[in-house]
């Protein structure tokens, strides 16, 4: 299972946008000089923009996808949808989304947390649970409720 990259969505698209103006493929020490971001740190977005099928890297080179640029041509409102939509195309919200249905539309944070665990040999399972909260909830198909601790599929 591909785990989430540590980054927020709209870190993503301020980096796809960042490409796009400057003609839909930049090098990386390019990307850094233009983003003023240290290169490790923005691989967590360049990672998640592949991961979302909206870049692919060749040579040292980050470009758009058609994806990608179909993506910044939208709206913000069209814009959110659309990558609501391919957030819920991945493998971990797919099998999370099974997992919550079957568990009768709700999930409580800890037996969530106590899965990834048994799944995530020698990684954070606290962090990849925070990121897979954050990510349902930008993406509008992931409810958390802080009192109760649930998570369920808007």
């Amino acid at each position: 299972m591909e785990w989430l990259p540590d980054v927020n969505i709209t870190e993503v698209v301020g980096m796809l946008e960042v490409i796009h103006d400057n003609g839909d493929k930049m090098g990386a020490d390019d990307l850094q000089r233009a983003t003023g971001i240290p290169f490790d740190e923005l691989l967590p977005a360049i990672d998640a923009a592949v991961m979302l099928g909206l870049a692919v890297i060749r040579k040292h080179y980050i470009s758009l996808t058609e994806r990608g640029k179909k993506l910044l041509s939208l709206d913000p409102e069209e814009r959110k949808e659309k990558l609501s939509e391919y957030i819920g195309e991945l493998p971990i919200f797919k099998k999370l989304f099974k997992i919550i249905l079957n568990k009768g539309g709700k999930i409580s944070e800890e037996e969530l947390l106590e899965m990834l665990k048994r799944e995530m040999s020698g990684r954070d399972a606290r962090s990849e649970l925070k990121k897979i909260i954050q990510w349902g909830q930008y993406a509008e198909i992931l409810d958390y409720d802080p009192p109760s601790k649930e998570i369920s599929i808007l």
